[in-house]
């Protein structure tokens, strides 16, 4: 577990945006680099579409390796991607040629965001204390990762300002960090229980391994199924947006790199106040109601981030924001935990693969629509995608409650007359 919140909390000095989301820091400099690489609307669409075809390429065959052989290396070679990732960036002279970078940045926010998530969720086992943990690794990333947006928005503006010069310094920190974070996690993490070796279990469990017979058996959950619907429409009609919102802040509300750092540093302190308090909420009453409770106050800074009639207003949006950190933690939770731990893998590989074939018109359609309509009207349909979620959400058993049985060992699932691991009660 030290190991998972040590990994996570550097990670976010290569993110440079702690818990403050999109609101700021260096994730946020990358579409208004691109940008100043001389790409219009419609063309960061298709780059960032670029990135949703990697992730629907390699989830898949990822997830499997991840629970059949290694998830540590899963996540070590994320890590190695994540240093060539700023290079790639730095290298670039057009906005073409940030579409390998944007490819490989994909598949490597995958390994070293989704699988550290299932390494850490798979690390706790008991359920009524996962929310709560999730909630301490997020406050230590966000500590962390606290004054990095104010550092990035110092750099920009002695470099230059929202320009390709002023913003590629940011690159080369991303490298240095990024190396420090793969060095510290090849000494120092170690693989999850049901991986590591032991007396014939991994390969007995590689003889009967077979990728399409893993995730067949994945899809006929019905929780999985149900979530998996509401992921693509939340996928398609959301995420989208999220490369566009940096464009909004700068060319419609006229925030400078200081209000961006703002945004990423109140969004986080937001983060820090609410996380704890509410992760304990959530292993007392369950996941779904801490998600009913705080995902209202995102709609809210939507609301705010439109309307908003100077640039300093985003900085309130960015605080009113935070709670939807909260939100999105307890999903995440809620999300591996539907699946056993042996599934997890498979699991997040699935969701990789959905979200980024489904994501893949997203972007371009959202970059043609920056040109054609208000934008206003685009980051308001979230929340219209947001509500199937919301009425759906009731029917799936809260993760709380879901149990597993804990005498049913990997070695007897194995021994099953399908052969097949366990699966949620649901």
């Amino acid at each position: 577990m030290l190991t998972s919140v040590s990994i996570s909390s550097i990670n976010g000095l290569v993110t440079g945006s702690g818990s403050g989301g999109e609101s700021g820091g260096g994730a946020s400099y990358i579409t208004l680099y691109i940008r100043a690489l001389g790409a219009d609307a419609q063309q960061i669409g298709v780059i960032n579409s670029s990135g949703r075809i990697a992730r629907a390429l390699f989830g898949l065959p990822l997830g499997w390796i991840s629970d059949r052989f290694s998830l540590k290396k899963v996540i070590l070679a994320g890590l190695i991607l994540s240093v060539i990732v700023p290079l790639a960036y730095v290298l670039s002279t057009t906005w073409v040629h940030a579409v390998p970078a944007m490819m490989i940045s994909a598949i490597a926010q995958t390994l070293t965001g989704m699988f550290i998530n299932i390494f850490f969720v798979t690390s706790m086992r008991v359920a009524s204390d996962r929310a709560t943990a999730m909630s301490m690794k997020s406050i230590l990333t966000s500590l962390v990762g606290l004054a990095i947006p104010t550092i990035s928005a110092i750099f920009v503006l002695q470099s230059g300002g929202i320009s390709v010069e002023g913003i590629r310094p940011l690159f080369f920190i991303q490298i240095l960090c990024s190396i420090i974070v793969l060095s510290y996690t090849a000494c120092t993490l170690k693989e999850v229980g049901f991986l590591q070796p032991k007396e014939n279990t991994r390969v007995r469990l590689q003889k009967k391994s077979n990728m399409f017979q893993d995730y067949k058996e994945i899809a006929k959950i019905p929780a999985v199924q149900k979530w998996t619907i509401t992921k693509g429409l939340r996928t398609f009609f959301g995420q989208s947006l999220l490369p566009f919102y940096s464009l909004f802040y700068v060319e419609f509300k006229g925030a400078d790199p200081l209000i961006i750092g703002a945004m990423a540093t109140i969004g986080t302190l937001g983060a820090l106040l609410f996380l704890a308090p509410f992760g304990r909420l959530a292993d007392k009453h369950g996941r779904k109601k801490i998600i009913y409770l705080t995902r209202p106050f995102n709609y809210l800074a939507l609301f705010i981030i439109v309307l908003a009639p100077a640039p300093q207003w985003l900085i309130i949006a960015a605080f009113v924001r935070s709670l939807n950190t909260v939100s999105s933690l307890m999903e995440i939770t809620m999300e591996h935990e539907l699946v056993a731990e042996e599934q997890r893998g498979r699991w997040g590989g699935f969701l990789s693969f959905f979200m980024g074939f489904v994501g893949i018109p997203g972007p371009i359609l959202a970059g043609y629509l920056w040109n054609v309509i208000d934008p206003s009207l685009l980051l308001l349909t979230p929340i219209i995608a947001d509500l199937p979620f919301l009425a759906i959400l009731p029917t799936i058993p809260d993760t709380l409650h879901m149990a597993y049985d804990q005498n049913d060992t990997l070695d007897a699932r194995l021994d099953s007359d399908e052969g097949n691991v366990m699966t949620a009660r649901v």
